[in-house]
């Protein structure tokens, strides 16, 4: 379900490889209370929509269920106004994550690491959208502040009827 889809996609881009970069791509699924960006990309991955879903059960009770989640891979960066590579270096970033996600293996059963709910996404980065935000600048712009969202739908399949299990928070 969500947090196992959520788990997946962080470890697919967590420590990812970034072309101009010093720096492997940060990749948190809740952001940290204090997160300096520093010269390093970070990406947070969040619902970015609506889930939908499809059940088929008859008779009533245990079945299959198909879910849809649109999930959000947003994107910060920030560079420095002289660097040469400035003009192709966020766009790489981006590039990267829709690569590595696209390439990402397909079907791959997963298990809630909290509730050990098994399922399998079916497919990954099928159907997806990128966009843009405002360019934000420092008072002397010598600084840049890059931000995006790669957004792509990962379809889970999974059997409903099946107990949730896991720890009391």
């Amino acid at each position: 379900m969500l947090n196992s889809v959520f788990q997946h996609v962080q470890g697919v881009l967590d420590g990812l490889p970034l072309p101009l970069q010093s720096w492997p791509l940060t990749c948190h699924v809740v952001p940290p209370p204090v997160e300096p960006l520093g010269d390093k990309p970070i990406a947070y991955v969040t619902l970015a929509g609506r889930a939908t879903f499809k059940r088929q059960t008859m008779p009533r009770g245990a079945g299959f269920m198909q879910v849809d989640w649109p999930i959000g891979v947003t994107v910060d960066f920030q560079d420095l106004s002289t660097d040469p590579n400035l003009e192709q270096a966020f766009y790489l970033i981006s590039d990267a994550i829709m690569l590595a996600l696209f390439a990402a293996e397909m079907p791959v059963p997963l298990t809630d690491p909290t509730t050990g709910l098994p399922s399998q996404l079916t497919a990954v980065g099928e159907d997806g959208s990128v966009q843009m935000g405002n360019l934000v600048t420092t008072a002397s712009n010598r600084v840049l502040m890059f931000r995006g969202q790669v957004t792509i739908t990962l379809r889970e399949k999974t059997q409903t009827g099946l107990a949730l299990t896991g720890g009391s928070g």
